[in-house]
């Protein structure tokens, strides 16, 4: 079974109006594999409850798909309206709060092991591979960007500026490092996908552009779902 996450019914429900294939998918017409849509709720928190609560619900998960919508750091790289693969997940908020920024090594606790290595405060995403893994289709148009997980929004130009500074950081985002970790410590392939709805610390109107960030998430699911080559399509 693959399973389809969302933060909100909003994001859902633009998915569902918008794809051409989703009703297909989800009467089971996709090589006979389950397709199930969950809403998790907004934030680290509540994403992390509700990804732990589905894995231990449906034990044949084989794959984990996050859809939703990110604010971008840089309109250059990656405008209003794009779609990004996210390459990793950080979550700036694990540590030790020093006057600089937050230390997650300084607490002395990780919070898993990838790779041989302790997963501090970031864990690493492979789309290639979990796209492989659950059959699915990647746009070679999309770009590819590192994900910054927060529990409250960059909504000032400082913040944003302090995390571009610190992490380098491409889309922020409030669900993708709990989903990732969560994935990644029972070794399910994990994919995210996010359009940009706006830039990460502006409240200006002409930099938020939600509507069309939403509209985007159906045909994005209708090219991931497009048959590829040793599928089950």
């Amino acid at each position: 079974m693959i399973l389809l996450v969302f933060a909100t019914a909003k994001e859902r429900e633009a998915m569902q109006r918008g794809s051409s294939r989703y009703r297909s998918l989800a009467d089971g017409a996709w090589g006979g594999r389950c397709i199930r849509t969950e809403v998790i709720g907004v934030g680290p928190v509540n994403a992390a409850l509700n990804m732990g609560m589905l894995l231990g619900r449906y034990p044949q998960i084989s794959g984990v798909v996050c859809l939703g919508i990110g604010g971008t750091f840089s309109l250059n790289r990656y405008p209003l309206g794009s779609a990004c693969i996210i390459t990793g997940e950080t979550w700036p908020e694990y540590g030790i709060a020093g006057p600089d920024r937050v230390h997650p090594q300084q607490i002395g606790f990780p919070l898993g092991e990838q790779d041989g290595a302790p997963i501090w405060d970031t864990v690493t995403l492979d789309p290639d591979r979990a796209a492989g893994e659950m059959h699915l289709s990647l746009d070679p148009s999309w770009a590819r960007a590192t994900g910054l997980t927060v529990a409250g929004v960059s909504a000032t130009p400082g913040r944003a500026a302090f995390m571009r500074r610190t992490y380098d950081p491409g889309v922020e985002n409030m669900e993708g490092f709990s989903l990732a970790l969560g994935c990644h410590g029972r070794n399910i392939p994990f994919l995210e996908i996010r359009t940009i709805s706006n830039l990460v610390g502006s409240r200006e109107r002409e930099h938020w552009r939600i509507g069309p960030a939403l509209k985007r998430l159906g045909p994005v699911l209708d090219t991931l779902f497009a048959p590829v080559k040793g599928s089950h399509t």
